[in-house]
């Protein structure tokens, strides 16, 4: 694929990702931990730079988003060796954004994309639902919501 191509695509997978994604992470702007204990803030954002009890500034938060989207499509489209569709690669971006890159990256359903075993890829979504050793109901319905997308059904 050409550079040019792959860059739209890109860009077309990270705007799709970017209006799924809050919808299913909210945006508290307020530092806080998460049900796992990760300190978190505004939509879903982790990593050393969150300070629990701090607040945030909308831009920062927006910040944040656009940069967390494209790093994880940039890591799915780095470990899925196979062709996707652009609603298949916001569907498993969405998900290497909840669970992290390198956890995707290891993940039965990245596994199953690169064996072009995609609707296998796309059930294995849903296996992705416990959080700090417990099946939580809204990762539950958020999965089913990313299964659908991966099948072209949203």
């Amino acid at each position: 694929m050409k550079p040019r191509i792959i860059a739209a695509v890109l860009a077309a997978v990270i705007a799709l990702a970017s209006t799924f994604i809050p919808s299913w992470e909210g945006n508290q702007p307020v530092g806080y931990r998460d049900i796992a204990g990760v300190a978190t803030a505004c939509v879903g954002h982790t990593g050393a730079d969150v300070v629990v009890g701090v607040r945030y500034s909308p831009e920062q938060c927006a910040g944040w988003l656009r940069s967390d989207v494209g790093k994880a499509a940039t890591g799915v489209g780095d470990c899925v060796i196979a062709p996707l569709k652009v609603y298949e690669w916001a569907a498993f971006t969405s998900l290497a954004f909840n669970i992290g890159v390198s956890r995707f990256c290891a993940s039965s359903v990245a596994r199953k994309a690169n064996a072009h075993d995609m609707a296998g890829a796309c059930q294995a979504i849903e296996l992705y639902v416990y959080a700090g050793g417990r099946r939580i109901v809204g990762l539950v319905r958020r999965r089913a919501a990313e299964r659908a997308m991966c099948e072209g059904r949203s």
